[in-house]
């Protein structure tokens, strides 16, 4: 409809924003039914460094049906654990619909080693949540299979844009020919690169933003308390699956060997990527208890302790770049424009 013109492509790109915050929205208001939680967190997603990152790029789309496909999941497991007005555990419709049409919007999306990496911890964490709610082997293989059934409508239909794809990856030369899977081992790298100190390109990689990450953080403080909620394991466990390739946790040996994904270059960029909308919901589990204790009165002893110790890891972040410590907070004028803002907090508290 807009031919192209500059205008047309600003409107995609903000409706695709819109599209992708409005889902976090609602995944996050699932789990834990509060609006202030979800605005909060809302308002912070629109501030990841990935959208600085990538704001012309059309990687930047490839988020923008990911909560919407766990927000489906996610009512589908409710459902099946009977958390509904009539307390029936059983299939819904729609919920099986949202899976089916979000599914082959993503692959549809943006590019394809980002989408078929998203496609597939959604879907991990889909299984993740089914399996959970199953009570018995009889239920968990039945419920399952009605899962298989699904998958496979989603490859049918979407056939004539993954077998075209296949099929012209397999004529052609690319560099992703070698198998590669470059991996990263700065942790900040998924939390904010502003840690990392002066850069030509600040918020340049797929960071998401400290609040979120210490929001998600805050979710392993009171983990005995999740451990029997589904919807966590749907969260926890695809992320940490992502941290591990992009992380080297998975040794390049084995990753190289995994068919698609063993060809690509920067496997942390993507699997950091794909790994945003998990540690958002994680960070939806962490305010919603932090704030039920902080309520009740109760947990002051390890919510200090926390609080001390990421305020030590985040100064400890902040000077190693600089080579010594003299460098970093010493009486030498500091130069506002090309030194970390947790650098000149510090400097100033010191």
């Amino acid at each position: 409809a807009g031919e192209g013109n500059g205008w047309a492509w600003d409107v995609k790109f903000l409706l695709s924003k819109l599209l992708f915050l409005t889902g976090i929205g609602a995944c996050v208001f699932l789990i834990t039914r509060s609006r202030a939680i979800s605005l909060a967190l809302m308002v912070s997603v629109a501030f990841i460094g990935f959208f600085y990152f990538r704001f012309n790029h059309p990687v930047y789309f490839n988020l923008t049906y990911v909560p919407w496909l766990l927000f489906s999941y996610l009512q589908l497991v409710r459902g099946l654990r009977g958390d509904n007005a009539i307390g029936s555990r059983r299939w819904q419709l729609w919920p099986i619909f949202g899976i089916f049409a979000t599914s082959l919007l993503l692959l549809f999306s943006g590019t394809p080693k980002g989408t078929f990496i998203l496609f597939g911890a959604l879907h991990f964490s889909g299984l993740i949540g089914v399996i959970g709610v199953s009570r018995g082997i009889r239920e968990k293989v039945v419920n399952f299979g009605v899962l298989l059934v699904l998958w496979i409508a989603i490859a049918l239909a979407s056939a004539p844009h993954w077998l075209i794809f296949l099929d012209t990856l397999s004529k052609v030369s690319t560099i992703y020919d070698i198998p590669h899977c470059t991996t990263t081992s700065n942790i900040h790298w998924f939390i904010d690169s502003l840690l990392l100190g002066p850069e030509l390109l600040l918020w340049g990689g797929p960071t998401t933003n400290v609040f979120l990450s210490v929001c998600a953080l805050m979710s392993l403080v009171v983990l005995p308390r999740l451990v029997r909620r589904p919807a966590f394991w749907m969260a926890l466990l695809p992320l940490a699956g992502l941290l591990a390739f992009a992380y080297g946790v998975i040794p390049i040996h084995i990753c190289q060997k995994i068919p698609l994904v063993g060809s690509i270059h920067k496997i942390y960029f993507v699997c950091l990527i794909a790994a945003i909308v998990f540690a958002v919901v994680l960070a939806g589990f962490g305010l919603r208890e932090f704030f039920a204790d902080l309520k009740a009165g109760v947990g002051r002893l390890k919510w200090t302790v926390f609080v001390v110790l990421l305020f030590a890891l985040f100064v400890y972040w902040a000077y190693p770049h600089y080579g010594n410590f003299v460098a970093a907070l010493g009486s030498e004028p500091v130069d506002s424009a090309n030194y970390s803002p947790y650098v000149l907090v510090v400097g100033m508290l010191v």
